[in-house]
């Protein structure tokens, strides 16, 4: 797990396409670096049933925005 690009003592135990839960390795300060509401970054194994609720993905390679995607299948559920 990542937050502000310093990968952290977490582990991600379980993951969905909209939200994920977290373990804290024991003995870590990680409690002390995050604070509720605060943004953590995964790196998804897949996005399939979600990506349509979206206007586009962002590419990001090396770090930085490489591109954006428009996601043609916007809003549809059929």
């Amino acid at each position: 797990v990542r937050v502000d690009g310093e990968i952290i003592d977490c582990e991600a135990v379980k993951l969905s396409e909209e939200h994920g839960t977290v373990s804290f390795v024991e003995g870590s300060d990680v409690r002390k670096k995050l604070k509720w509401g605060e943004k953590i970054e995964f790196i998804p194994g897949h996005c399939c049933t979600c990506v349509n609720q979206h206007d586009n993905i962002f590419v990001i390679k090396d770090g930085k925005l490489a591109a954006v995607w428009p996601v043609s299948t916007r809003g549809n559920y059929s």
